[in-house]
């Protein structure tokens, strides 16, 4: 035998070649390698990133100052609703003035809390309408709704 030949493994869509003189494959090589990370995602539940506090992100495009200003308004009405939601923790507004992107989060102590305030009635009669407003204001009145895991540092 030619110890300069290689072999392929065909165990994936890409050609993995290794010289027929290697003691393992490499198949083999790589899965010993991918255990040990195997077992660690299992103890932490799969995941490496915990689920805290839940965030709540609104974020949208305004037209300009006149526009961000608007929402500011929109914000100053509604988050005085949301504080008295269960499980409420924060919120933030940022705004880019160049890009002139709007973003509303409202933080959650816990995934519960958040799953609680999304599907309740409260939400749907007191948050949804403004939302409603919201969408008026941002540019081609699209806006994005999102959920994030949350952590202040």
């Amino acid at each position: 035998a030619n110890p300069t030949r290689s072999h392929t493994l065909r165990a994936h869509p890409l050609t993995l070649t290794a010289p027929l003189t290697a003691r393992r494959p490499v198949a083999v090589t790589m899965l010993s390698r991918a255990r040990p990370m195997m077992k660690l995602a299992h103890a932490r539940g799969m995941s490496g990133i915990p689920i805290n506090k839940v965030a709540r992100v609104y974020r949208l495009h305004v037209a300009g100052e006149e526009d961000a200003i608007k929402m500011d308004a929109l914000v100053d009405e509604v988050l005085p609703k949301i504080k008295t939601a269960a499980g409420y923790d924060s919120a933030a507004r940022t705004v880019c003035k160049s890009e002139w992107a709007y973003e509303f989060t409202v933080v959650f102590k816990d995934l519960d809390s958040f799953k609680a305030y999304d599907g309740s009635e409260f939400r749907e009669k007191e948050i949804v309408p403004v939302l409603g407003k919201a969408k008026e204001i941002a540019v081609g009145g699209e806006m994005y709704a999102g959920v994030r895991v949350f952590d202040a540092k």
